[in-house]
This record gives structure tokens, C-alpha cells and sequence, in this order.
């Protein structure tokens, strides 16, 4: 489902909400877990998730083209982690490893 698609459907639910207004809610929500991420808060909805900041550490790798070692230099990445209430609704199933029998 595309943002579009969201937007419409979260319309037709609220019946008393316009597709304009479910786009404007939809715009907000997004501009204020960004604006609560970037000043390195977490937005936490119980039963549904977490959004918060992860920081991934310096590494090493390897340049594809050159096949020359580089450093990967340490960043900040925006991280989802859904709740139990979610992850039991969508039934979240561990795929088989591969390889072993």
C-alpha cells in the first residue's frame, strides 16, 4: 500500500474526515516523528511499536568497484520495532534457515 492508497482508506474509514484532512494528518504524523527523531527522542505506541534512533558502529568493507578495504564510518539510522500486540497480528514466522536439514 503506497502513501496514497493509505490516505484514502484512512478517509473512508472516518467518515467524518475529508481525503484532504487524512492527508494533512498523515503529513503531521510523519513531520513529528521525524522532528521527535532528529532531536534523539523515540515515539513509542504500546501494543504497536517504537520508532527510535540506532546508532550502527564504524566497519570495515569493500568497495565494490575498486575491490579496495574502506572504513565504513559510524551513523545514526531511524529504526521501527514493532510490539507484541503487531507482531502476533501478523503472525511473524521465522524463515528456515538455509542449507540445513
Amino acid at each position: 500500500m503506497n502513501k496514497q492508497e493509505f490516505i484514502d482508506k484512512l478517509a473512508k474509514m472516518s467518515e467524518a474526515r475529508t481525503k484532504k484532512e487524512s492527508e494533512e494528518f498523515v503529513n503531521d504524523y510523519h513531520a513529528l516523528v521525524r522532528d521527535v527523531l532528529k532531536e534523539g527522542g523515540k515515539v513509542q505506541f504500546v501494543n504497536f511499536g517504537t520508532y527510535a534512533i540506532s546508532s550502527r558502529a564504524k566497519r570495515k568493507g569493500v568497495n565494490p568497484r575498486t575491490r579496495q578495504a574502506i572504513v565504513i564510518p559510524e551513523k545514526k539510522v531511524p529504526k521501527f520495532t514493532p510490539g507484541k500486540q503487531l507482531k502476533d497480528a501478523v503472525k511473524i514466522v521465522k524463515p528456515v534457515g538455509k542449507g540445513k536439514k
